[in-house]
């Protein structure tokens, strides 16, 4: 994937796919995260459960040690978790809190929440994503997908590179990782 073709992407699936052994575990529980964030409104109301699993898959997220063995397996799960996040903004009604529902599962399988870190589970929400991918249609969603995969996993511009590396700079640094954060949370630009 060339640079032009990185920043002009609106779909962050090839863009996961680009990243595959070049990204770590903690960016690809964010991305994670934030898809879920975003679709957080279409879950069922009486699933207090959702909120139970999305809080431990926090939490673990922010405990667990590095597992190489694990970490292969992210990658496609941070995509299925964006696949069943974007068909569920695509719908409605029961199908839209089917797809929120498969999304936040999708990422609680990085962490150990609700489905187990096993390679089967996660390998099997990935294929089940399939069909959330074949059933989107719009790229509204994908778009703004696309932007916190540029914000939360990759280097959008040679200045936010700079200032990433550039150690003497620690407070202009902090401040752009701080705002990419909030970003990616709060679904503004």
């Amino acid at each position: 994937m060339t640079e032009g073709e990185w920043l002009s992407s609106t779909n962050p699936q090839p863009m996961l796919d680009y990243l595959s052994g070049r990204s770590g575990e903690r960016e690809l529980r964010q991305f994670a995260a934030a898809c879920c964030s975003r679709i957080w409104h279409l879950l069922p109301e009486d699933g207090l459960d959702f909120r139970q699993v999305f809080d431990l898959r926090q939490q673990l997220a922010r405990d667990v040690p590095f597992d190489a063995n694990r970490s292969r397996l992210y990658l496609p799960a941070a995509a299925a978790t964006a696949a069943f996040a974007a068909a569920a903004m695509e719908h409605a009604g029961a199908e839209a809190q089917a797809f929120a529902a498969h999304s936040v599962y999708a990422a609680s399988s990085m962490t150990g929440a609700g489905y187990a870190d096993e390679e089967a589970v996660i390998w099997s929400v990935a294929a089940d994503a399939a069909a959330a991918d074949e059933a989107t249609t719009l790229n509204v969603e994908r778009e703004a997908q696309a932007d916190l995969v540029r914000r939360i996993l990759g280097k959008t511009t040679r200045s936010w590179h700079a200032i990433v590396h550039d150690r003497n700079n620690s407070e202009q640094r902090r401040r752009l990782l701080n705002s990419f954060a909030a970003t990616a949370i709060l679904g503004t630009r």
